[in-house]
């Protein structure tokens, strides 16, 4: 069961962080001439490395746990530390996104 959340999660989220990066570029760089710039900025950058992250760290764990490899509830554990630390960056620049589309 879990591995076939692993499976559908695998081929949904890098389009979604995609498009959201590509969306987030694009609003950086229509406040490029405004004070929120810096802040945009912030948030893309972390967006940028979580990707990168993701796809560094968590997509070979992700796809360990998709094959039902020997363990797999230990490399799910691993996967879920990481996957924490990963939604706090998220949720630190869409509230430093957040900021800048309100004020």
């Amino acid at each position: 069961m879990l591995g076939h959340y692993a499976a559908v999660l695998g081929k949904v989220m890098p389009m979604w962080y995609t498009a959201d990066l590509l969306l987030l570029g694009v609003e950086t760089w229509l406040y490029r001439h405004t004070p929120g710039f810096v802040i945009l900025l912030t948030a893309s950058v972390i967006w940028f490395l979580t990707v990168l992250a993701t796809i560094l760290f968590m997509v070979p764990l992700n796809n360990r746990v998709v094959e039902g490899a020997a363990g797999w509830q230990g490399i799910h554990r691993t996967w879920d530390r990481r996957h924490r630390v990963r939604i706090v960056a998220l949720a630190v620049a869409s509230i430093l996104f957040t900021y800048v589309a309100v004020r």
